[in-house]
């Protein structure tokens, strides 16, 4: 899915990455959210690969990335160099936490300019605050047709996210790991981390 574009990688950390293995089962779900939409929320951007994607390959009119390292928000713009892209023109990198609360250093995914489009994708990685960002997203929920991909730490708080979404209308489908993950897996601090897609017209998956 990454082919093409350029990234700064540390080899020892993400030769999964260069190979196009790292988180390949979400390659296609990705795509799936992706195609048709007018904008996209990189929620726990990190290095920003997903970033490029979706401003370079998918060409999303409006992109906004929320990242609360410091270090990671300095690879960010150093990937964005990379591949000849800038902040502005449709393209924006907060550095702040995405919370249902408001205040320093957090943001309401509520609160975003996401422009006229009804249409996005959202894809959520925050180590165990997953819900947290999505009671700060209801409203977009509510109004807008969106696409999630929302990574899960825990089996309790993945339980509650599809409760949450499910309550809101959305269709949640969990995407499991591929068989090979037991000979080459991905090396993870906590034990329970898979995916969760979700979209508001329910569709068979």
């Amino acid at each position: 899915m990454f082919k093409g574009l350029e990234f700064e990688l540390e080899w020892a950390d993400n030769s999964q990455l260069y190979f196009g293995l790292w988180e390949r089962e979400t390659y296609r779900w990705i795509e799936r959210g992706v195609s048709g939409t007018d904008w996209g929320v990189d929620v726990g951007a990190g290095a920003g690969e997903l970033l490029v994607y979706l401003k370079k390959r998918a060409r999303l009119p409006r992109v906004i990335a929320i990242e609360a390292s410091e270090s990671e928000l300095d690879r960010i713009k150093r990937n964005l160099r990379l591949n000849e892209l800038q902040e502005g023109n449709g393209l924006a990198v907060i550095h702040a936490y995405a919370s249902h609360h408001r205040g320093e250093n957090y943001i309401r995914l509520d609160d975003l300019d996401l422009g006229e489009g009804k249409i996005g994708f959202i894809k959520i990685d925050v180590e165990g605050a997953e819900l947290d960002v999505l009671k700060g997203a209801e409203k977009i929920l509510r109004e807008r047709e969106v696409r999630l991909l929302i990574e899960t730490h825990e089996e309790k708080l993945e339980e509650e996210c599809k409760e949450f979404l499910s309550r809101l209308g959305y269709w949640v489908k969990v995407i499991k790991p591929y068989w090979w993950r037991k000979i080459l897996p991905e090396l993870r601090i906590v034990e329970h981390n898979r995916w969760i897609y979700a979209e508001k017209t329910r569709v068979s998956g």
